[in-house]
C-alpha cells in the first residue's frame, strides 16, 4: 500500500465524513447493501456519532491525504446474545480507488480489532458481487451458506454468508 494512505478507526470528529461516504456507497450501488440511501439519509446526527463512538462498533477508514476514501466496520452481531460474534459490514471504497488492491489492509484492521472482542466474525455479500467475494476470501473467511434474500432494490438474489473463527 502506498505511504500516502493511512488507516485508522474513525472518531467523533469523523462522523460527517462517515455519513457522506456511507450515503455515497448506498447511492452509487443501490441494492448491494441491506438498506437504501433514502433509509439512511434520514438518520439523525446522533446515529452517525454513535457509530463512531460506540464500544460495540468500530468503523475503520482509509484516508488519502486526509480524505476518507474507504470504510469497513465491525459490529457486535445482533443475533448472538453472548456478544461473542462480530459482523463486518459497510465495506466501501470510492470508485476511483478500486482495482488497486488497497482494501486488504482495511479489512485486516477490522479483523485485528475483532480478535480482541469476538470468537467469530461474519460477513456477507449479495450474489454476483465478485469484488466483495474476492476480498472476503482473500482475507481468510470461509463460505458457510447461501440463502435467497430480497434486497432493498426489490430483487431476490443470493445472500452469501462467510465466517472466520478467531
Amino acid at each position: 500500500m502506498d505511504e500516502q494512505f493511512t488507516i485508522r478507526a474513525l472518531g467523533k470528529e469523523d462522523w460527517q465524513a462517515l455519513k457522506e461516504i456511507r450515503l455515497l456507497s448506498l447511492t452509487n450501488h443501490p441494492g448491494v447493501y441491506g438498506r437504501t440511501a433514502e433509509q439512511e439519509a434520514v438518520f439523525a446526527d446522533e446515529h452517525w456519532i454513535d457509530m463512531v463512538t460506540s464500544e460495540k462498533c468500530r468503523v475503520f477508514g482509509m484516508f488519502d491525504a486526509g480524505v476518507l476514501i474507504a470504510i469497513a466496520s465491525v459490529f457486535t452481531h445482533h443475533d448472538d446474545p453472548t456478544e461473542r460474534t462480530g459482523l463486518m459490514a459497510m465495506w466501501y471504497m470510492r470508485d476511483e480507488y478500486k482495482g488497486r488492491n488497497l482494501f486488504g489492509p482495511l479489512i485486516q484492521a477490522g479483523i485485528d480489532w475483532a480478535k480482541e472482542r469476538f470468537d467469530t466474525i461474519k460477513v456477507n455479500h449479495r450474489g454476483g458481487n465478485h469484488a466483495s467475494q474476492a476480498n472476503i476470501l482473500k482475507a481468510g473467511f470461509k463460505h458457510i451458506g447461501t440463502e435467497d434474500w430480497t434486497w432493498p432494490d426489490g430483487q431476490t438474489a443470493d445472500y452469501c454468508m462467510y465466517e472466520m473463527r478467531l
